[in-house]
């Protein structure tokens, strides 16, 4: 596939110049600069995309030489996305905390472990766009993020403590999602 054509799901296929012995930097340093776009994934020599992380672009930048395939969505298609993510993610910290009024940690075990799981893909979808313009108004709710995650996996599943996962869920994660929803530009209405 050609530069700047467009594959399936509406990526737009990129190819970005680096430096000779690019770091990790580079990379990102590149990224920014992506008019209007959110790079997504990074393509392998055998064509397939993988999600771009650290460790995918550590990956590539030892195994692919220069330049790198990307697959990008227009920064408004990616943002809606995202958004919605974390409005499903609020939606379920709320759901979650109501459960937990009734259940205990042992009968809502699948849907906490499903709910961490969906809070790091919460950070992993704002961070591709935060991170390469290193907007410091969303990475540090992010990183707030990702440690109330793993707070909530101890409160849950190494305390068995229902009524600190409540409080994680309610005190700790809704509101850290709540400024991500608004540092991503969404009016919020106040709660019910």
């Amino acid at each position: 596939m050609r530069a700047n054509e467009t594959p399936r799901g509406g990526y737009e296929r990129r190819s970005i110049t680096l430096p000779a012995s690019p770091t990790r930097r580079d990379v990102w340093d590149q990224l920014a600069t992506l008019p209007g776009l959110v790079a997504v994934h990074l393509i392998g020599a055998d064509g397939r995309p993988t999600l771009l992380s650290d460790d995918a672009i550590d990956t590539a930048l030892s195994t692919l030489s220069p330049p790198l395939e990307i697959d990008a969505l227009s920064e408004a298609q990616y943002m809606g996305v995202t958004v919605s993510t974390v409005q499903q993610a609020l939606a379920t910290a709320n759901s979650l905390r109501g459960t937990l009024r009734t259940q205990t940690i042992a009968a809502t075990t699948e849907e906490l472990q499903a709910f961490c799981g969906r809070l790091n893909a919460v950070v992993a979808m704002v961070s591709l766009s935060a991170r390469p313009r290193a907007d410091q108004a969303l990475m540090r709710p992010l990183a707030r993020l990702s440690q109330q995650a793993q707070q909530l996996a101890t409160s849950a599943f190494q305390l068995d403590d229902t009524v600190r996962a409540m409080d994680d869920l309610h005190y700790e994660i809704a509101p850290t999602l709540t400024t991500l929803l608004s540092r991503l530009g969404l009016p919020l209405k106040p709660e019910p």
